[in-house]
């Protein structure tokens, strides 16, 4: 038979004893059952004013005098002789008696507010212990804001923004968490937030369906606090226009963490953060969160702009529409061990002025245009590092580019960029190619079939472009591997290739020790400046007979003409000197090594012949 707990006793076991006495005239959903309501009222009509039954209440709604037992007819004059003030003893009012009933009626109040508690959040109690889906918790701290005790559904129909935007604000005075519990939570209008609180929610969505505004926007106006979005989904299949879904512009809080959010089917941004360069925003931490199907209407996905001290690192971007990840004005930023799949335009994408960042370890698959692309028009980056990225398979279309390309239109040099041991491969262009750059470096980079588009445009698998400004110059090019297994690559497939500008050359650049001998033409041909040498390359050193200089005249030092070191072979004539690099060998005649960009000075009264062999 159902009955309530004892105080006392029962221990471990009030919520089962409760759960069971509540189920005798309450459904799951804690309303009253019909037929439980009929039969109390029927007890309570066939007991009315009988002895242990039910007082009548006379017209005051008071019980009357006579059904009440041992009860004065008149007023209590005295108590224990005591007129006036009275000081009463708990032998006075019968504490133990009195006392214990207080006690067992606030222990079944608190219990069954509790029982009551549990019913309304559906926490059911068994033997104790509580199971199935939590969707509220008690916050202990005051710190902790609930949308659901907020008014939010989350399912998926009603609009929650307002709640939403009550727990946020609540969250805002404390530094607090706003929880979401897993479910759906559709918000017709915008939301915004300030600094100093975290959103939490995994298992949680929210569905924007205003395509005139962003959706979650930060309106913080200082470089001060934090914020935290962790584990939430934000789906914005309902947007359309171009608006994104989280913004946070012209300002951020001194550190942001995003971290194990999905973001997708975005029409705009999914994530916009931004401000004018050479501004520069707090240090963000964009970590593993998973973007899909984003960028619809307008890109790029990821707009990360002007920060500083930041890391993105182990995202997930998956059939975007437009551009992966931009990035511009930022200093003191790694990107790091991400992946690129099924995108259709560039995966990583950076303007100018940034300085000092590192772009390592990611997985750019199947993209349509250009794996990483450092692009410039007016201040240059400077201090970038491409090392350890895996680019396979960009789709053969026309407009794209190198799978590394940096891109430099301004009027000075990009400088300090390290291009190394990146894997590439089947690419419709050219492996990495590099324009106005200075103190540059392309080394133990392996390159696999470039040119799968067959286009008539010359593709290397190393290009170095210069403006009409100014030189490319201070540029190594080494330990670079290029493989064809197509059989027969398409013409015009070469190993290492340069183009200039109007009266531009290169200059002091190394390329030593690589292996381009599976390209159709190992070196394409350009203008070369002072301090250029090639050697030590596989299919091209050593270049063997060359078509020698004419012989200077007499005294007169002439600087190898060729990219490469060379053997001078003297004979004939009547040469009474011959000297290197300003110093004399004391040959007159035979083998001297002459190293790229080295002069040689022969000393004669009747000129010789010489023949100049290629390493």
């Amino acid at each position: 038979m159902a009955r309530l707990p004892i105080p006392g006793s029962d221990d471990g076991t009030w919520g089962t004893i409760l759960n069971s006495f509540l189920d005798v005239s309450h459904n799951q959903d804690g309303s009253l059952i019909p037929s439980a309501v009929a039969a109390a009222g029927a007890e309570q009509t066939a007991n009315k004013g009988k002895p242990s039954g039910y007082a009548a209440l006379d017209a005051s709604a008071n019980v009357p005098r006579s059904q009440l037992a041992n009860v004065p007819t008149a007023p209590v004059q005295s108590v224990n002789s005591q007129t006036g003030a009275v000081s009463l003893t708990a032998a006075d009012v019968g504490a133990d008696a009195s006392g214990a009933a207080a006690t067992v009626q606030t222990n079944l109040d608190t219990e069954t507010t509790r029982a009551e508690t549990a019913e309304a959040t559906k926490l059911p109690l068994t033997g104790g212990t509580m199971t199935g889906p939590i969707v509220g918790f008690e916050d202990k701290g005051g710190q902790v804001f609930n949308v659901k005790a907020y008014g939010a559904k989350g399912d998926g129909v009603t609009d929650d923004t307002a709640a939403i935007q009550a727990a946020i604000n609540a969250a805002s005075t404390v530094f607090g968490t706003i929880f979401f519990p897993p479910g759906k939570y559709l918000c017709a209008g915008a939301l915004v937030f300030a600094a100093n609180m975290i959103f939490s929610g995994y298992g949680a969505t929210l569905l924007p369906q205003d395509s005139s505004v962003n959706f979650l926007v930060y309106v913080g106006v200082n470089l001060s606090g934090y914020v935290g979005f962790f584990g939430l989904g934000i789906d914005g299949s309902a947007m359309t226009g171009g608006n994104s879904l989280l913004v946070m512009h012209n300002a951020t809080p001194e550190l942001t963490d995003i971290k194990g959010m999905t973001f997708s089917n975005s029409s705009g941004p999914a994530l916009f953060i931004y401000t004018a360069p050479p501004t520069l925003m707090g240090s963000v931490r964009i970590v593993d969160n998973y973007f899909t199907n984003c960028a619809r209407n307008a890109g790029p996905v990821a707009v990360i702009d002007a920060v500083t001290n930041s890391k993105i690192s182990g995202n997930l971007f998956s059939g975007s529409h437009e551009v992966d990840m931009d990035f511009n004005g930022s200093s003191f930023l790694d990107i790091n061990d991400n992946v690129f799949v099924n995108g259709n335009s560039i995966a990583i994408n950076g303007g100018a002025y940034n300085y000092s960042v590192n772009i390592r370890g990611n997985v750019i698959n199947n993209g349509a245009y250009t794996g990483i692309y450092l692009y410039c028009t007016t201040t240059p980056s400077r201090g970038v590092i491409i090392d350890g990225n895996i680019i396979d398979t960009i789709p053969s279309t026309s407009t794209a580019n190198a799978a590394i390309h940096v891109y430099n239109s301004a009027s000075t040099p990009m400088r300090d960029i390290s291009i190394c041991n990146n894997y590439i491969r089947n690419v419709p262009r050219g492996g990495i190619d590099v324009t106005l750059t200075e103190n540059c470096i392309i080394s133990g980079n392996i390159v696999e079939n470039i040119n799968t588009g067959g286009t008539s445009v010359e593709q290397a698998v190393v290009q170095v472009d210069t403006g009409t400004a100014a030189p490319s110059r201070n540029i190594t090019i080494s330990g670079n591997t290029y493989r064809d297994d197509r059989g027969t690559p398409p013409a015009l497939t070469y190993g290492f290739n340069a183009t200039f500008g109007t009266g531009s050359v290169l200059e002091y650049t190394r390329v030593l020790d690589n292996d381009f001998s599976q390209a159709v033409d190992p070196f394409g041909s350009f203008p070369l400046g002072v301090g250029v040498r090639f050697a030590g390359n596989l299919g091209y050193n050593p270049t063997g007979p060359q078509t020698a200089p004419t012989v200077p005249a007499s005294g007169t030092a002439l600087t190898n003409p060729f990219p490469f070191d060379c053997n001078v072979y003297t004979s004939g004539g009547t040469v009474t000197a011959i000297a290197v690099g300003g110093t004399t060998t004391g040959l007159t005649a035979g083998s001297v090594f002459v190293a790229a960009g080295e002069m040689i000075t022969l000393t004669y009264s009747v000129a010789p012949t010489w023949v100049w062999i290629g390493n």
